[in-house]
C-alpha cells in the first residue's frame, strides 16, 4: 500500500535511502532534511515493512519534481517504483501542477508513464538549485525526463480515456 510518510518512518526511510546515497544514485540527505521534507514523501509499505519511497518536490511555477525514488533491491521490477511515481503524478495533478520531471537512472519506468527525455539544460532552476551542491555536477550521468500533466473535465475526454487502464496522468 502507498501512504504518506510520518515522523515514525524517519529512521526506516533513512535506512532505505542511505545505501543509494552512499552509492551516489540519489542526493545525500540527513535525517533532519528528511524530517523537514517529510510531507513530500510517499512510502510503499507491505506488512509493516517499507519497500520503497519517493518524494514530490514542488518547484517553481507549475513544475514538480519526482525525487529520491528508491525500491528495496529484492523488490526491484515488481511495480513498486511505478506505483510510487504514479502517486507523485496524482499528487501533482491534485495540486494543479502542469509539469512533472525527474533526473533518473530508470528512464524506461518513467517513459512507461508518459515521460519524455529532455536535455538537463531545459531545467535551469533545478540545475542552479540542487545540482550545484552535487559532487557529480560536472559529470552528471542521470537523464532528465518530463511529462506534461493534463486536467480535463470528464465531458471533454475522448471515450477511450474514460476506461479503466487509460492514461494515468489525466485527472478526471
Amino acid at each position: 500500500m502507498i501512504r504518506k510518510a510520518t515522523l515514525q518512518d524517519i529512521d526506516a526511510l533513512y535506512a532505505l535511502l542511505e545505501p543509494r546515497m552512499r552509492a551516489g544514485t540519489i542526493l545525500p540527505r540527513t535525517r533532519e532534511e528528511i524530517a523537514a521534507n517529510l510531507r513530500d514523501f510517499f512510502l510503499y509499505e507491505r506488512e509493516g515493512v517499507i519497500l520503497g519511497a519517493c518524494s514530490l518536490a514542488y518547484g517553481a511555477g507549475q513544475m514538480a519534481e519526482v525525487r529520491s525514488l528508491v525500491v528495496a533491491k529484492p523488490h526491484a521490477g515488481s511495480g513498486i517504483g511505478t506505483a510510487l511515481v504514479q502517486a507523485c503524478i496524482d499528487d501533482a495533478l491534485a495540486l494543479g501542477y502542469r509539469w512533472i520531471f525527474a533526473l533518473t537512472y530508470v528512464v524506461p519506468l518513467f517513459q512507461k508513464l508518459g515521460f519524455r527525455v529532455i536535455d538537463r539544460s531545459e531545467l535551469p532552476e533545478k540545475i542552479w538549485k540542487d545540482c550545484q551542491a552535487c559532487f557529480k555536477q560536472a559529470n552528471c550521468d542521470e537523464t532528465a525526463v518530463i511529462r506534461e500533466l493534463v486536467t480535463v473535465p470528464v465531458s471533454e475526454l475522448p471515450q477511450a480515456l474514460t476506461r479503466p487502464g487509460s492514461d494515468p496522468a489525466v485527472s478526471i
